[in-house]
């Protein structure tokens, strides 16, 4: 799963490719072979389990190796063990969904909820936050504003399905970026195509006021 799902949600002691798309696992892979060379299996999960197709099937072409697949992906491992989304089981945190549901996620009053204190990091502000202290995930609002990648942003001061940060991002010169295009922003070939952005990203959110 893309990083931006993992740090959502994932099963306890899994590797979490650090990629921003699925075309970016193909080199994810490649810059690290060290994990898979000399094991003998690997299992693999994935949303609803289209995806592990493809990465199994490239797994096994590099590595020849045995790849074992969740059945039906995390959905299904979810509806079968439904008390897994409160943290009794190996799964921690939410799951994203693509459709109207955008995420999973449940809340328990029980003291031993694992997922009551899952803590991620803002890609705004760079701080901590808890499931519920973030903004609406799976948002269209909040995309770097150059590459359009989601970004995972805080409720409290970062995340534009906020009214109160709306009011702050329109009054500001500033920007939101992924960590990548942040890190390369005086290296960026289209400098305007972040302007335009921001421009539609205000538009949209004038509209929706």
């Amino acid at each position: 799963r893309n990083r931006y799902e993992s740090k959502i949600g994932h099963f306890s002691n899994a590797v979490c490719p650090e990629t921003r798309a699925f075309h970016d696992f193909p080199s994810w892979l490649e810059s690290n072979r060290d994990l898979f060379i000399g094991r003998e299996s690997v299992l693999m999960y994935c949303t609803g389990g289209v995806r592990c197709e493809r990465a199994s099937a490239l797994l096994k072409h590099q590595f020849n190796i045995n790849v074992f697949q969740l059945e039906g992906g995390v959905v299904r491992y979810l509806e079968e063990f439904p008390d897994a989304i409160l943290g009794t089981g190996d799964w921690r945190g939410a799951l994203v969904m693509f459709d109207g549901r955008r995420v999973l996620m449940r809340q328990s009053e029980s003291d031993n909820d694992k997922n009551s204190s899952f803590q991620t990091q803002c890609d705004g502000c760079g701080e901590a936050a808890g499931l519920f202290e973030l903004g609406a995930l799976h948002s269209e609002l909040d995309r770097c504003d150059y590459c359009r990648v989601r970004l995972i942003l805080c409720s409290r001061q970062c995340s534009l399905e906020v009214p109160e940060n709306i009011e702050r991002y329109v009054a500001q010169d500033r920007n939101i970026l992924c960590s990548e295009c942040n890190a390369g922003m005086s290296k960026l070939k289209k400098p305007n195509l972040l302007f335009e952005h921001r421009l539609v990203r205000k538009n949209r959110i004038q509209c929706s006021l």
